[in-house]
C-alpha cells in the first residue's frame, strides 16, 4: 500500500524593514518574484530621494550609485531590472548592478510599470494620460485618453494585471463620478471603472484568475477578491491593515506586492509624532510649542511673531491652525477640507493656502479676522511659498507640460492676473521673495541635483548659487541680513547677505546645527531663535517608520 505525501502547509511569516539611518522610506516596490524591494529613501521634507535595493533574504540596503533625486521605482517582469524616474528622466538599472541607462525624458512622474512585451507605462504630470515607451529607449506616446472636459483631469500610477496586456490606473478628475480605479488596455479598449476611490491600487495574484486588487479606503488597506481573466471582483473587499499611509498630494499609497503572495505595506504617516520646537543658535531647544501632533510641512510665522500657522492632520482631512507663539493656545484656521502651504500676507491681515482636491489644489485666500474664501486660482498643481514684499503677488510653485515645475506669480487684486517669473527645462520650487522686493531665492536641479540660487526680480540682473550641496526649504530673514536653507545632511545653513539696491554679496554657507528630519522651519525677525517642525522627541525618534512584510498573506 502506498501513501501519497501531502505537501506541507505554506506557512505566512511578518516580519519589518527599517530605512537607511535618519532616513524615512518614500516609494517603494516588491519585485514580482518576491526576492527584493526596491525603495526611495530620503531624509526630509523636499529632500532629494536615492534609490535603494534589498534582498529580503538580507540584513543589507544597498544603495545605487546616481540616483539622487529619485522617485517611483518598478520592476522588469522577471526582476532582473529598476525602473525609476530621477531629474527628469526615466531610467533602468540592473538589480545585480552595474550603470543605469536612460530610456526617455520626462517632466513630472507620477509612477510606472513594464510590461512583458517591454513596454513601460509612465505617468508624467497632473493633467496628462498615461504615455508607452519602450523599455529599450525611444520617445514616450500616449496610451490613455483625456475626456477633454475637465481641466483637472489625470492619469496616474499604472500596475499591469497578469496578462500583460490590462493594467490598473487612477484617474483623478473634478468630477466625483470619473474618479477612482480604472482597468485600461494596451488594445486600446475604452477603460472600466472598477472602484470610485482616490488612490492607487495593486494587483496581488493568488491560484489561478484568482486574485486580489489591494487599495486603500480612508487609511486602510482593502483587499478586493479579483479575477483577472475576467476583469470582475469575485467578492467584497475586506480589510488588511490599518493606517496605511499616502502622500496626499500624489494619491499614492505606501503598499506593494509581489506575484509570491508578499505583501509590503507601511503604517503610519510621516506627520505622525512631531512637535514644533524653539531652538538658538546652537540647536538647544528653548521649548516647545503646542502639544505633539500630526503636523504637516511648513510652519509660517505671522509678521508680528505673535502667531503660527501649520497644518495639522493627515489626509483625508488637515487644516491649518493658527497659534499663540508664546502660549501655543490654538484655533482652527480652515473646516472641511485639506488645507496646505499656509503663507502670511505682509501686513498679517490674511493667509494665502492651498486647498486640496483630490491630486489638485486651488489657491484660496481667506482673512484672520474672518470672511469667506477668496479664490485666486484653480490650477492642478499650484503651491503658494511666498508674498512679494508690497502684497501684491502671491509666489508659486507650478507646473507646466513642458518644462516642469516653474515659479509663477499670482496678482492678489483685480481678475487675479498670472504671470510667469521664472520658467526653464529644470524644476524651480520654494521660490521666496528678499525683504526688499528685489532678489528671489528658490531651488533648482539644474545642475542635476536641488541647489539653492538668488536672482533679481525680474531675472536678467544677476544670478548666484547659494548652497554648495545640495539645498531645501530657502528662507529669508525679516531684515534681510541672512538667507538659511536645510542641507542634504540635515543640518541648518546660515548664509550671511550684503544686499545694497542691486548689490547682493553672500558669504559661505556656514552650519548652525543640524536638524534632523525637519519638515520645515521659520526664523525670528534677529535670526537668533527658530521654529523646527521635527519629530517628537528628537534625534532618537527621527528614524522613519518600517515596512512591514508578509509573506503567504493570505494563508
Amino acid at each position: 500500500m502506498h501513501f501519497r505525501e501531502t505537501p506541507p502547509k505554506q506557512q505566512s511569516y511578518r516580519f519589518q524593514i527599517a530605512p537607511p539611518p535618519n532616513a524615512r522610506f518614500s516609494t517603494f516596490r516588491l519585485s514580482p518574484d518576491g526576492r527584493y524591494i526596491a525603495f526611495i529613501a530620503t531624509s526630509g521634507a523636499g529632500a532629494a530621494g536615492t534609490l535603494w535595493i534589498r534582498a529580503l533574504d538580507s540584513l543589507e540596503s544597498r544603495q545605487v550609485t546616481g540616483s539622487e533625486g529619485s522617485r517611483y521605482p518598478f520592476w522588469s517582469p522577471d526582476s532582473a531590472f529598476v525602473g525609476f524616474f530621477p531629474g527628469g528622466k526615466l531610467k533602468k538599472v540592473a538589480v545585480t548592478g552595474g550603470p543605469a541607462q536612460t530610456i526617455c525624458d520626462v517632466v513630472a512622474p507620477r509612477g510606472g510599470a513594464w510590461g512583458r512585451d517591454g513596454a513601460i507605462l509612465f505617468a508624467d504630470g497632473p493633467t496628462r494620460p498615461l504615455f508607452r515607451v519602450p523599455s529599450s529607449g525611444g520617445k514616450p506616446v500616449p496610451l490613455t485618453k483625456l475626456s477633454g472636459t475637465d481641466p483637472s483631469e489625470g492619469h496616474y500610477s499604472p500596475e499591469f494585471l497578469p496578462d500583460g496586456r490590462h493594467f490598473l490606473f487612477l484617474a483623478d478628475a473634478n468630477k466625483p463620478e470619473a474618479t477612482g480605479v480604472y482597468v485600461g488596455s494596451l488594445d486600446g479598449d475604452s477603460p472600466v471603472r472598477l472602484l470610485p476611490d482616490d488612490a492607487n491600487a495593486v494587483y496581488l495574484p493568488g491560484a489561478g484568475s484568482a486574485g486580489h486588487v489591494l487599495f486603500l479606503r480612508e487609511g486602510t488597506l482593502l483587499a478586493l477578491p479579483f479575477n483577472a481573466a475576467e476583469l470582475k471582483p469575485t467578492g467584497e473587499a475586506f480589510p488588511v491593515a490599518e493606517n496605511v499611509a499616502i502622500a496626499a498630494n500624489i494619491l499614492y499609497g505606501a503598499f506593494s506586492a509581489a506575484g509570491n503572495g508578499t505583501l509590503a505595506y507601511w503604517s503610519g504617516g510621516r506627520a505622525d509624532h512631531r512637535e514644533l520646537a524653539w531652538m538658538d543658535r546652537s540647536g538647544k531647544r528653548l521649548g516647545t510649542l503646542g502639544a505633539p501632533n500630526d503636523l504637516v510641512g511648513n510652519v509660517a510665522l505671522s509678521p508680528d511673531e505673535k502667531t503660527v500657522a501649520v497644518t495639522v492632520g493627515r489626509q483625508p482631512q488637515s487644516d491649518i491652525w493658527l497659534m499663540d507663539s508664546a502660549s501655543g493656545a490654538s484655533t482652527r484656521f480652515t473646516f472641511g477640507f485639506t488645507g496646505f502651504y499656509p503663507i502670511w500676507s505682509p501686513d498679517g491681515r490674511s493667509i494665502v493656502y492651498a486647498r486640496q482636491r483630490g491630486v489638485a489644489y486651488d489657491v484660496v485666500r481667506r482673512q484672520i479676522a474672518g470672511g469667506t474664501e477668496d479664490l485666486l486660482l484653480n490650477i492642478v498643481d499650484a503651491f503658494p511659498s511666498d508674498f512679494s514684499s508690497d502684497g501684491k503677488f502671491v509666489v508659486h510653485d507650478m507646473s507646466v507640460a513642458k518644462t516642469g515645475v516653474d515659479i509663477g506669480l499670482l496678482a492678489t487684486d483685480g481678475d487675479h492676473r498670472e504671470s510667469v517669473y521664472l520658467s526653464t527645462p529644470a524644476n524651480e520650487r520654494n521660490a521666496r521673495s528678499s525683504p526688499d522686493g528685489k532678489w528671489m531665492a528658490y531651488r533648482s536641479d539644474e545642475a542635476g541635483q536641488y541647489q539653492v540660487y538668488v536672482q533679481t526680480i525680474p531675472v536678467g540682473g544677476g544670478k548666484f548659487q547659494i548652497s554648495t550641496s545640495s539645498g531645501n526649504l530657502p528662507t529669508w530673514r525679516r531684515d534681510g541680513k541672512e538667507l538659511y536653507y536645510l542641507a542634504p545632511d540635515q543640518k541648518l545653513m546660515a548664509v550671511p547677505v550684503k544686499i545694497n539696491g542691486a548689490s547682493f554679496e553672500p558669504d559661505a554657507p556656514q552650519a548652525l546645527f543640524t536638524a534632523t528630519a525637519a519638515t520645515g522651519f521659520a526664523v525670528t525677525r534677529d535670526g537668533q531663535r527658530f521654529l523646527m517642525n521635527v519629530p517628537t522627541g528628537g534625534e532618537s525618534a527621527a528614524a522613519g517608520p518600517p515596512l512591514t512584510i508578509v509573506t503567504n498573506w493570505h494563508k
